[in-house]
């Protein structure tokens, strides 16, 4: 087994949705852990990387070609885009990192936290915080417009919550066999890819300052 060390430097305010609002408050909150202190789901991580790695697999497919292998298309069933690797000994690259349908991914994202010092004053200002939003996060109204228009949309008002800049550095981990050199490759690239994370990219939200990354032993 390996541990890749990945840590996490946002830009600025990012937004990733837990599904519910508060008390008619706010509309879309921010995910957070027990001690309601934000964090970055290993999911969303997971996720974003696979897509980039994906479209790096398939713009450069004869750099990361694998022999006897296709990369797999969510749609479609070709010979060259089959819908889904069907057998162990045939998947692609991707499948072979992420998984799919019908393969676990043998690797494992944890969730990133912020570092420890950051996560303690946190929670020691959240906890003066009984109205309104807390000191990791802020409160914006929108409303949403129509793409073909441009005029405001009729009862379309809403509030949601962002994780401000206050929370910046998250630490988190993949954990999983040791990499094969081609697959290390592609997500080595996919991570100097990695841009943004969460919602509200068109906005420019969830701009990603950098990423470091260490392989352990």
């Amino acid at each position: 087994m390996q541990t890749y060390d990945l840590t996490l430097v946002m830009a600025g305010n990012f937004t990733v949705g837990s599904g519910f609002g508060l008390a008619r408050l706010v509309d879309q909150t921010t995910v957070r852990d027990a001690d309601g202190v934000v964090f970055i789901p290993g999911a969303t991580v997971k996720g974003r990387l696979r897509s980039i790695c994906k479209r790096l697999a398939l713009s450069t497919d004869a750099h990361y070609h694998k022999a006897g292998t296709t990369i797999c298309q969510a749609q479609g069933d070709t010979d060259w885009a089959p819908a889904l690797c069907k057998t162990p000994e045939t998947k692609c690259i991707i499948c072979s990192i992420f998984g799919s349908p019908l393969f676990p991914s043998p690797y494992r994202f944890s969730d990133f936290v912020l570092q420890t010092d950051e996560a303690d004053a946190m929670r020691l200002r959240n906890g003066f915080r009984l109205m309104g939003p807390k000191a990791d996060a802020e409160w914006l109204t929108r409303v949403r417009k129509n793409r073909y228009t441009n005029v405001a949309e009729a009862q379309a008002f809403f509030c949601l919550e962002q994780a401000s800049g206050q929370a910046k550095k998250f630490i988190g981990a993949m954990t999983g066999p040791v990499l094969p050199p081609l697959e290390e490759t592609l997500l080595k690239d996919g991570l100097r890819a990695l841009t943004h994370l969460g919602g509200g990219r068109s906005r420019g939200l969830g701009k990603i300052e950098k990423i470091e990354s260490k392989r352990l032993g």
